[in-house]
């Protein structure tokens, strides 16, 4: 859960300001790297290659990179990239995503297996490719109005650099529906960037969209073999890592079928616990002893629900009408005490070129 963080035509202290105020999403390390009025900053979560060489903004010659999520397939990638003489100074996803693109262009973004939301600055031509994943899993936001552009991992930098609009209408459908419309925000200014797709603007003078594609196609498997295959892969993929990872286990079928598939890995699963009927703990215990798995169970306290409530804008940065939340908080909280990432769901795409 990185934070990342672009803008153009921004005056440097308030761009420094708003990229502090998202810097809970990666304690690791805070970058920044500026060009002439453009400043791009990166705020990491390190959990592959801790090293210092592997920080963000990520730099190739003239094209720079922040991005936030993983590349699950990053050292076949790498593999294929090494075959063509290519030398990598880290052991980074991020580095392969940035050569990649170097080599191939957009095109390499359907080789991507992950989940991601970027921005690559082209100096040399002042132009920056955007791009987030088929389902939209790593969040991206953007403004554009007269000649400032602005791209977050979340809307509060975004308020701070440029005034917004409360959208009546939008809040109004999320009051009656408990969400939001597609790529809409509580503002008027701030939309939400479409998923499964990739926009390259012209940033040179004028701010102008280029070339917009989708990145991927989406088919079914009938071939319940080729399904079980790839399921299994993709759950082994999610445990690449340099830091401790564990599986969030409740008695859905979800959470169950990827602990069946990482039962040889040695993973470790936690379960949340209430004094009420919503209580899974039972069931989960019972899959993590039938599986031989280490199961924690951290129990829900309700006592600091209050707690959680209050700072709720230190946590969730668009509303969404899910009490849920307050539980699988404390889950983290308590989880993160011994693990960096938790598994919790396994979205897979099968796409083709």
């Amino acid at each position: 859960m990185c934070g990342i963080l672009f803008s153009k035509n921004i005056e440097a202290n308030l761009f420094l300001k708003a990229l502090k105020t998202q810097g809970h999403r990666g304690p690791d390390n805070t970058g920044f790297k500026s060009f002439t009025n453009v400043f791009i900053g990166h705020n990491r979560l390190a959990i592959i290659d801790l090293d210092n060489s592997a920080n963000q903004p990520f730099i190739l010659g003239n094209l720079t990179v922040v991005f936030n999520g993983e590349i699950y397939n990053f050292k076949k990638l790498r593999k294929k990239i090494e075959d063509l003489d290519w030398e990598f100074k880290t052991n980074s996803d991020t580095e392969v995503l940035l050569i990649g693109y170097s080599i191939y262009g957009t095109s390499f973004f359907k080789q991507l297996v992950g989940m991601f939301s970027l921005i690559i600055y082209d100096s040399k031509n002042d132009e920056i490719i955007v791009a987030r994943d088929f389902y939209g899993q790593k969040p991206l936001y953007k403004y554009l109005k007269n000649d400032k552009l602005v791209f977050s991992s979340e809307l509060k930098p975004i308020s701070i650099l440029v005034k917004n609009t409360f959208d009546e209408d939008s809040i109004k459908y999320y009051l009656r529906f408990g969400m939001f419309q597609a790529n809409k925000t509580p503002f008027i200014e701030i939309s939400e960037v479409e998923n499964n797709c990739y926009f390259r603007y012209s940033i040179s003078n004028d701010i102008v969209l280029i070339e917009k594609e989708k990145i991927f196609n989406e088919y079914s498997f009938e071939n319940k073999t080729l399904f079980l295959e790839n399921l299994s892969e993709a759950s082994i993929d999610r445990t690449v890592s340099d830091v401790p990872i564990g599986l969030f286990l409740s008695s859905g079928i979800d959470s169950t079928v990827i602990a069946d598939m990482l039962k040889e890995h040695s993973i470790k699963s936690y379960t949340v616990s209430f004094n009420n009927s919503f209580d899974e703990s039972g069931l989960a215990n019972i899959t993590a002893k039938k599986l031989k798995l280490s199961n924690e169970v951290l129990p829900c306290n309700e006592e600091n629900n209050i707690n959680y409530v209050k700072n709720i804008d230190n946590y969730i940065d668009i509303p969404f009408a899910d009490p849920s939340y307050i539980p699988f908080l404390q889950l983290c909280n308590k989880a993160s005490e011994k693990i960096k990432v938790a598994i919790t769901e396994l979205i897979i795409v099968f796409g083709k070129d």
